[in-house]
């Protein structure tokens, strides 16, 4: 008999909230899809439509993509709720401190229609079926504990940066870092043993009694540095570089003209890295830049290779 006395409650407590028109009920989140851009007269707010509605992304300019009222379980109160896009929370995790990790959003929204243009032309298109892309922020600035500041990939949105000085920046370099942002964490996550029996491996063999000092980890904020990846090997000092352990960038900006005592990548870094030269740069361009390094264009040819089976391609 309780039981029903339970129900028969809950649902007039139901009733009560909904009032006499059924629209005005709404359900406490879950049911509803956020990530959605409807039509519009405004011609900025138009172009993010037709983006949707031809490739299924939703651009935003604003963190904040939506409302709904809601009531309170407790007693019944109406609120309203504020969908955020969730960039720095990832569940599971530390969320970085806002001195570490923070954007500013778009303040000049004319600035908003190149960066659109960009992605409608020339971003989106190169992007395969198989590469979800949950959503987009458009942003004037940013900061990442990692560094990015450019593109960086949310719980459910990928952040993208540079809106305000967009005019300035190198498209194909833009490009390559916000498809390398699309790719390189679902490599790391989905192809971590192909990474280490065919990626990282090629590094190793560069001086297989060392592998442990051929990556920096990450731990600290000193990465490994040249001339320790090439410990006990008779490689003379002014040949011991970057491009000859098979890598592209380093952990850190250089300070010094001495290669060897610059720091060498750790793993998510060198994936990264070759993500973005491959999608920012043409074969003959990537070549011009590093081909005097074997070990580099080994890498080359294999990571290239692994990115054309998740569907994209290449001039």
């Amino acid at each position: 008999m309780r039981k029903y006395i339970w129900l028969i409650g809950l649902f007039a407590l139901l009733a009560w909230a909904c009032g006499d028109n059924d629209d005005d009920f709404k359900p406490f989140g879950g049911e509803r899809n956020w990530l959605v851009v409807e039509d519009s007269d405004d011609p900025i707010d138009a172009q993010r439509y037709r983006i949707f509605r031809n490739t299924g992304v939703p651009v935003y300019y604003n963190d904040t993509i939506g409302s709904e009222m809601r009531y309170t379980l407790a007693t019944g109160e109406p609120y309203t709720y504020y969908e955020v896009l969730q960039v720095f929370y990832s569940p599971g995790s530390v969320t970085p401190g806002k001195l570490q990790a923070n954007y500013t959003l778009v303040r000049d929204r004319d600035k908003v229609k190149p960066v659109l243009d960009f992605l409608e032309t020339d971003a989106l298109p190169r992007v395969p079926e198989s590469v979800y892309v949950p959503s987009i922020l458009l942003v004037d600035s940013l900061k990442t504990p990692s560094g990015d500041t450019i593109a960086y990939k949310g719980l459910n949105t990928i952040v993208l940066s540079k809106v305000k000085d967009f005019d300035k920046v190198d498209q194909k370099l833009y490009r390559g870092v916000f498809l390398a942002t699309l790719v390189a964490n679902t490599l790391a996550i989905s192809d971590g043993e192909w990474l280490e029996d065919y990626f990282y491996a090629i590094t190793y063999r560069v001086n297989p009694g060392n592998k442990s000092k051929m990556y920096s980890t990450g731990t600290t904020s000193i990465g490994t540095y040249v001339y320790t990846a090439y410990s006990g090997l008779t490689v003379p000092a002014a040949e011991q570089t970057l491009g000859g352990l098979g890598f592209v960038g380093t952990y850190t900006k250089p300070t010094g003209t001495s290669e060897r005592m610059w720091q060498i990548p750790s793993k998510s870094q060198d994936v990264r890295q070759y993500c973005i030269e491959i999608f920012a740069s043409t074969e003959a361009e990537f070549i011009a830049k590093h081909g005097q390094y074997p070990v580099v264009m080994e890498k080359y040819e294999v990571m290239k290779r692994k990115l054309e089976t998740y569907g994209f391609t290449f001039e």
